[in-house]
């Protein structure tokens, strides 16, 4: 049975402080936060979609969620528990900041049915999370996951490589602090300058400048491989593309691409193949699947033509649907070899 997410999206609710990068309007395309009623609705008509049978999961995106009002988070809650009392929904999702998380309110969450927490941890280096107006602390981070996966919930990790003030060792700093938590999973959001931030401010005066999409993709990639490499899945890299995004409506700079993610993706078989190749004698031959051609080979087939340049007898490259995704073969002279390019990873692989 495949997942499936019901969104609901609760923009700034909850948020006691106003970073300097965030816009959740326009990042989302929403203006006004959910109602109980809405959240009942949404779910019943999520449901009457599909005869398909779903394992459904409520995902309440953007705010802090647990950082509302008690009496409005509670009622927030109360549809999407009472569903998933009734066994229409199998969990419940919820996003907010790791300073408000508590025993008790993790204790209610589990209670409700809540079992996938995402925190907005953004940067483990306290200097980048002044600057950026965050208003809590990388302590709180690390006071936080432990509270919750005590409680027997997924805990997720939002970060945000090329906040203000960020330097290659504040990147190290926060990857490795983060990874040492052990989350289940993780997110890479590369920061964009959007319209109405004090970013923004910054950004037109001069005080900022965002990461290039090129150094973005490389750090994106030193992440991923370094959490993959310890059991942590990073389940998405870069904004989900929206059509306001693609038509750059407020996003004034930065690091946007629809396919970042496949991007990064690409690099990473590159820096696998480029290793590989280097070490093969006469001509080679690549298998590879259909669904990770247009990872290997890169826009406009460029990486494709780069790595085949590494071999002076040349590169042939086979397309085999029954070919593992993310798992390449390579023969040469030497014999075969297998190259696990891409693969994601859980816990206890």
């Amino acid at each position: 049975m495949r997942n499936a997410i019901i969104p609901l999206f609760i923009p700034h609710d909850g948020c006691p402080y106003r970073c300097t990068f965030c816009n959740q309007w326009r990042i989302t395309g929403t203006q006004t936060g959910v109602t109980p009623a809405q959240v009942a609705e949404t779910i019943a008509a999520y449901r009457r979609s599909t005869t398909r049978p779903y394992r459904w999961e409520v995902a309440f995106y953007g705010g802090s969620f647990t950082a509302l009002a008690p009496a409005r988070m509670r009622a927030l809650l109360a549809p999407a528990t009472a569903a998933w009392q009734a066994g229409e929904i199998d969990s419940i999702r919820i996003s907010t900041r790791p300073d408000a998380i508590t025993e008790e309110i993790a204790a209610e969450l589990y209670t409700a049915g809540v079992r996938t927490v995402e925190l907005g941890v953004q940067s483990m280096d306290d200097t980048v999370l002044r600057l950026a107006k965050r208003g809590h602390t990388a302590t709180d981070v690390e006071r936080a996951v432990p509270i919750l996966r005590a409680h027997e919930m997924a805990v997720g990790v939002q970060l945000l490589p090329g906040l203000m003030g960020e330097t290659r060792r504040t990147l190290a700093r926060t990857v490795r602090r983060a990874a040492a938590l052990q989350p289940d999973f993780a997110r890479i959001y590369p920061v964009l300058v959007m319209a109405d931030t004090e970013l923004a401010a910054d950004y037109l005066r001069g005080r900022y400048q965002p990461l290039s999409m090129q150094t973005a993709v490389c750090i994106a990639a030193w992440w991923r491989s370094y959490l993959q490499a310890r059991g942590i899945a990073v389940i998405r890299m870069g904004l989900q593309a929206t059509a306001a995004l693609d038509a750059g409506d407020g996003l004034l700079a930065g690091p946007y691409h629809p396919a970042f993610g496949e991007l990064v993706i690409s690099r990473l078989y590159g820096q696998q193949l480029r290793h590989a190749l280097r070490r093969t004698t006469g001509a080679v031959t690549v298998v590879l699947s259909p669904r990770d051609a247009s990872k290997v080979y890169g826009l406009g087939g460029r990486q494709r033509r780069e790595l085949g340049a590494l071999c002076p007898d040349g590169v042939t490259w086979r397309i085999d649907t029954a070919q593992p995704q993310g798992r390449l073969r390579l023969y040469d002279a030497g014999g075969v070899r297998e190259i696990i390019a891409e693969r994601a990873v859980k816990r206890g692989d």
